[in-house]
């Protein structure tokens, strides 16, 4: 459903990422693109037993297949080896991509602006190697993943709508496991 209501977490626009009233739980935020360029430099030096970022960062299930290897749909029970289970959801690239379907990629949005229509992205698709980073008009529909902020030690999080996400530490930062799949900013504001 490319309305938002996804099993595995929620699109959201990037309008809705990076309002003040803030969709991220709390002790949590939605990265910049210079924190998913630190966690991509973490994953260029420990891509584990396949040699691939998009394989060591994408989840084990849900994957189209593909022949190449490397790849995320080419034996996918190689997958995941730093545990941040990228889920292949696909999303909504508007108005000049099309849209994704689930098992085609992941794709994340960041914090960051690149200009006053479009932002910067991060993602995955299933018959490529790379971990890769591209800009997308800000009503574009994305998945969101969150880092820990400095001076929280918690392990998990819970948002405003009882949801709850466990974490992983990668490198120096610590990532929700989840896709955010809340319906709520902190405040209690429908999102």
């Amino acid at each position: 459903n490319y309305n938002g209501m996804l099993q595995n977490g929620k699109f959201y626009t990037w309008a809705q990422v990076t309002d003040s009233r803030n969709i991220a739980p709390v002790g949590w935020h939605v990265p910049s693109d210079s924190e998913w360029r630190t966690l991509t430099d973490y994953v260029d030096q420990n891509r584990g037993p396949s040699d691939s970022k998009a394989k060591a960062l994408a989840s084990k299930n849900g994957w189209n297949s593909s022949p190449n290897i490397g790849s995320p749909g080419n034996l996918p029970e190689l997958n995941n080896y730093l545990g941040f289970s990228a889920i292949p959801l696909g999303g909504v690239s508007s108005p000049y991509y099309g849209n994704d379907t689930p098992g085609s990629s992941a794709r994340f949005f960041t914090s960051t602006a690149n200009n006053s229509t479009t932002a910067w992205a991060w993602g995955i698709e299933y018959q490529y190697q790379a971990f890769f980073r591209t800009v997308y008009n800000k009503t574009s529909q994305f998945s969101v993943r969150c880092v820990r902020d400095s001076g929280n030690s918690n392990m998990y999080a819970y948002d405003y709508d009882g949801n709850f996400y466990t974490a992983v530490t990668i490198g120096t930062q610590t990532w929700l496991v989840q896709n955010l799949g809340c319906n709520h900013y902190r405040n209690g504001d429908l999102i």
